[in-house]
């Protein structure tokens, strides 16, 4: 089938690069983009709507999360329908922790009768 004209207009329009820099980011991921000069690719109508992409996709990048094992001595069965999002506050001063984290992975040990989560925040 033949491009139409609505297609070959769309394949047309003018290209606009939208960058984004964020020099913390920069400073401790230095490596982050594996040396590579070209910037990631995406299709938007409009300039500004890639510039908020880049604001979360920064925002998600850019905040330091680290991953925890927590261990209950209890069964605890978790129901998302019932508790929306699972999360849980981990406090550990040794580690330097005092967050809200977000459920990765939940395991029941039926036999020892314990919890494992790991979380992360």
């Amino acid at each position: 089938m033949g491009a139409t004209s609505a297609d070959l207009i769309a394949g047309t329009r003018a290209a606009v690069i939208v960058e984004r820099a964020d020099a913390a980011v920069l400073t401790a991921w230095p490596d982050a983009r594996d040396q590579k000069p070209s910037p990631t690719f995406g299709a938007f109508d409009a300039s500004a709507d890639a510039t908020a992409a880049l604001v979360v996709k920064a925002a998600l990048i850019g905040t330091a999360r680290r991953r925890f094992v927590v261990a209950a001595a209890d069964m605890i069965f978790i129901d998302p329908a019932t508790t929306g999002v699972p999360s849980m506050r981990v406090v550990d001063a040794e580690c330097g922790v005092d967050a809200t984290c977000l459920l990765a992975r939940v395991e029941v040990d039926l036999n020892d009768e314990t919890t494992t989560f790991e979380v992360i925040g």
